[in-house]
């Protein structure tokens, strides 16, 4: 293996006292005794001194001037940049207990993944719920439209709208209280309460790492919100997901 030059000049005391080129340079020489490195131009140096990581296509890992940590996003927030993004919603005006407001679609039978955050809304007490396989009747209900969240994306979804004959890919499915019969039983993955005049409440803990679900391949889900109340009560449905597929 060629060897890698990582210093070429500066005193090694003024190194010493930056601990994020500490940090990268201990990276450095764990992959090079590894052998994972096997092309000097992964990595250059040059400076007083000056660390450099450099990508197989010239990218350079950039550092904030201000307080030298790594410019970086979260992976979710990479997705909305390469396209792979996407929402959708729906709201209706329910006026009694047990009235359902509903979102549904399959996954599509490949290896490319949802994953999903799912959120509530009610202005009133209502209980959220995710459905598993659930008896959706086929060609009812209506089309619900998704949205990338790049705008300037031509990529659409990969999941699929049942209320049409043949089914349709890219949409998904509402049902409204005078259609919500069309859906029925499932398994129930995740349940949450909604109380009156509260802010979105999502189907899980309180961040995205916990709130994730990866839904299964080829199969229907429904996310539900049910009213607890025969007042008036507007419930909303938020989904954001991203469509990945597994690294080898």
């Amino acid at each position: 293996m060629n060897s890698i030059p990582l210093i070429r000049k500066g005193k090694r005391t003024d190194f010493y006292r930056r601990p994020l080129l500490c940090i990268l340079l201990a990276v450095i020489l764990v992959m090079a005794g590894c052998g994972t490195i096997e092309e000097p131009e992964y990595v250059a140096v040059t400076g007083n001194p000056e660390v450099k990581v450099v990508d197989s296509d010239g990218d350079i890992v950039t550092i904030d001037e201000a307080t030298g940590a790594i410019t970086i996003i979260e992976y979710e927030h990479y997705e909305i940049h390469a396209g792979s993004s996407f929402q959708c919603w729906y709201e209706q005006t329910v006026s009694d207990t047990g009235d359902r407001t509903i979102i549904t679609f399959r996954t599509p039978n490949t290896a490319r993944w949802v994953h999903m955050v799912p959120k509530a809304t009610s202005t009133d007490l209502a209980h959220a719920s995710i459905l598993e396989a659930p008896n959706v009747v086929d060609d009812t209900g209506a089309i619900q439209v998704i949205y990338n969240h790049d705008r300037n994306s031509a990529t659409t979804s990969t999941v699929w709208d049942t209320s049409q004959n043949p089914d349709v890919q890219g949409q998904a499915t509402y049902f409204t209280e005078i259609t919500m019969g069309n859906v029925a039983g499932g398994t129930e993955i995740a349940h949450a309460h909604l109380g009156a005049g509260g802010g979105p409440r999502s189907f899980g803990g309180g961040e995205r790492a916990i709130e994730e679900w990866i839904l299964k391949q080829n199969t229907l889900y429904a996310f539900v919100v049910e009213s607890d109340t025969n007042n008036d009560n507007i419930c909303v449905i938020e989904l954001n997901w991203y469509e990945h597929t597994n690294e080898d």
